[in-house]
């Protein structure tokens, strides 16, 4: 990283982590998080006492989290990306080199919510595995070729549908090829019960799986069906 430390900030489980000027002029660059301008103090807040998430793919990097009551629009969390390294000293020894790279507003709706998702790579298989509750009353709906949803119905207390988890097939190796591992096909819905379809509605507007996901739909016409032909 280039030189021209802003400031150097210890966190809570003790590693030193800097903050250049290159660094934050491209996180406030008017292309990027403008709105962070303002708020340095907040970002170095977030790293000096904020919770912390390690990245379900890329190991040596963390989300930084940290609750504010004076964010703008309603944004209630600074959002901190941090990269840990180590580099090679003058003198020979290994050094860390741990940096902020971004930084962003987060509204989250329930803070316990980052805490309770849990991330399990199975490297070898190359499958994702993310749980946010138990239950023994599991069904899990293809949302993609490579993103399933397992849900709890709640049939038994009549209670609102809750998700379970979520597998994701082959992340790195769609990353790999240019394509999203998150890329929703709604139409596989048409296939489910309309008690399904409502549930999956439901979970996915709201946290946890609003945290992960972010979807956009796309409405089309059915085609008509087209007559059948009659031999003369």
């Amino acid at each position: 990283m280039p030189n021209g430390k802003i400031w150097t900030q210890r966190d809570r489980y003790n590693n030193e982590i800097y903050l250049t000027h290159e660094r934050w002029n491209h996180i406030t660059d008017s292309e990027n998080h403008p709105e962070l301008a303002s708020y340095q103090d907040h970002a170095r807040e977030t790293i000096r006492n904020g919770r912390r998430q390690q990245h379900p793919l890329i190991a040596n990097a963390y989300k930084y989290y940290h609750e504010f009551d004076n964010l703008p629009d309603g944004m209630n969390h600074v959002v901190v990306v941090v990269i840990f390294n180590w580099r090679i000293g003058a003198a020979g020894q290994t050094q860390r080199e741990n940096f902020i790279v971004t930084a962003y507003f987060q509204f989250f709706w329930e803070n316990k919510l980052m805490n309770e998702i849990k991330y399990n790579y199975d490297r070898e298989a190359d499958v994702l595995y993310i749980g946010f509750a138990r239950s023994e009353q599991v069904v899990s709906v293809e949302l993609s070729d490579n993103l399933i949803l397992r849900l709890d119905l709640r049939k038994e207390n009549g209670g609102n549908p809750r998700a379970i988890g979520m597998t994701i097939l082959f992340p790195a190796k769609l990353l790999e090829l240019g394509h999203s591992p998150l890329t929703l096909k709604f139409e596989r819905l048409r296939k489910q019960s309309v008690e399904v379809q409502n549930a999956v509605w439901e979970v996915l507007s709201q946290p946890p799986v609003s945290e992960i996901l972010s979807a956009q739909l796309t409405f089309t016409p059915a085609a008509p069906t087209l007559p059948e032909l009659v031999a003369a």
